[in-house]
């Protein structure tokens, strides 16, 4: 979309003006802010209740406080807490949105197949593996456009459905469990601000037309 400050001398054509003074204009603190859907959760109520969160399948998902990436609560789950072979716990949450946005959360992943898998799930559909692989807390996010959306995060034992006797030894740093913290719906659209600090139109992509001069 464009937006245009348009200045027009003498726009009614008038053979004969008033005595005022030369005509200008001054624009100053020009801001965009989204309006959008929005909320967080860091889980600092120490449970489910400050969404509309539901799990789906086993009930492997627990708030505690074993290592949240903020605060004292974070989602956590474990693959010793689902009950064998390509058992499955499902994080969902469902959101209406009136403009396109942005899911953003953090996540520490220490899975490893075929032990285990933690997935981004979005409306049905696969999104991205979610591991960290030894690594600290990540930030992992999805563009949701207008509408209903179902998001997932989906973490599963073994889903290949290997003999869990047959499996190679696992990395030093697989820890078999996964946590999330710090779910946040933003506007899509990024924030627009112009103040002229650099005292010219450098900041921003401003095009200047017409016969007059902006400065």
């Amino acid at each position: 979309q464009e937006i245009t400050f348009q200045f027009t001398y003498n726009p009614f054509k008038l053979q004969v003006l008033p005595p005022l003074p030369a005509g200008a204009v001054y624009i100053d603190d020009v801001y965009i802010v989204p309006i959008a859907d929005k909320f967080f959760d860091g889980f600092e109520s120490g449970d489910f209740s400050a969404l509309d969160w539901t799990i789906a399948g086993e009930q492997g998902w627990v708030v505690d406080g074993t290592d949240p990436f903020e605060g004292l609560y974070s989602a956590h789950i474990q693959t010793e807490d689902l009950s064998g072979t390509q058992a499955e716990s499902s994080l969902d949450l469902s959101v209406e949105l009136a403009d396109s946005a942005f899911i953003q959360f953090y996540f520490l992943a220490p899975v490893q197949m075929p032990f285990e898998s933690f997935n981004l799930w979005v409306d049905g559909q696969f999104l991205t593996p979610l591991t960290t692989e030894g690594g600290g807390w990540t930030e992992g996010g999805a563009l949701l456009g207008a509408g209903s959306h179902d998001i997932s995060w989906r973490y599963a034992r073994n889903p290949g459905g290997a003999p869990e006797n047959m499996f190679p030894p696992a990395a030093v740093w697989r820890a078999g469990e996964a946590w999330l913290d710090n779910v946040e719906l933003l506007a899509a659209t990024p924030s627009f601000t112009e103040i002229w600090l650099t005292g010219d139109f450098t900041a921003n992509p401003w095009v200047l037309g017409g016969e007059g001069d902006w400065t």
